[in-house]
């Protein structure tokens, strides 16, 4: 029976690992600020045929990149640029739906614009392929 057991437990360790998935990073674009004391990296996370593309932007200094979610912004979607106005304000400029978006991040001032012309070209394709079933 203690056979059984362990054996047991070892199959559903085995299937617990199995079920997880690694996401991939990929860095997409790097951008220094003008005084060279920050980066901003926008970079993609990759886990798989079932989720969506999803874009981060971290700010770090000096070129210490870590393989994490972004610190000042992640949306879902892939229209997206940065340009450094100045040593400490960054212009995010976006289509799609975002899940962080900070104001400030290491005393920089980050400034949003989203393009609504991507974002509803995205909305008037999905409706219409739902409509004709294109899931």
């Amino acid at each position: 029976m203690k056979t059984i057991n362990k054996f047991f437990c070892l199959f559903c360790c085995l299937l617990f690992l199995s079920s997880c998935s690694v996401c991939e990073t990929t860095i997409l674009e790097t951008k220094k600020s003008p005084d060279s004391k920050y980066y901003a990296y926008i970079f993609e996370k990759n886990c798989g045929a079932t989720t969506k593309h999803n874009r981060h932007i971290s700010i770090t200094d000096k070129n210490k990149f870590k393989l994490k979610k972004g610190n000042v912004f992640v949306m879902e979607g892939t229209e997206i640029e940065i340009d450094w106005i100045s040593s400490n304000e960054l212009k995010i400029i976006y289509s799609g739906d975002e899940f962080i978006k900070k104001d400030s991040v290491k005393n920089i001032k980050i400034e949003y614009q989203k393009k609504w012309c991507f974002y509803l070209k995205r909305i008037v394709y999905d409706t219409y392929a739902a409509v004709k079933g294109w899931d």
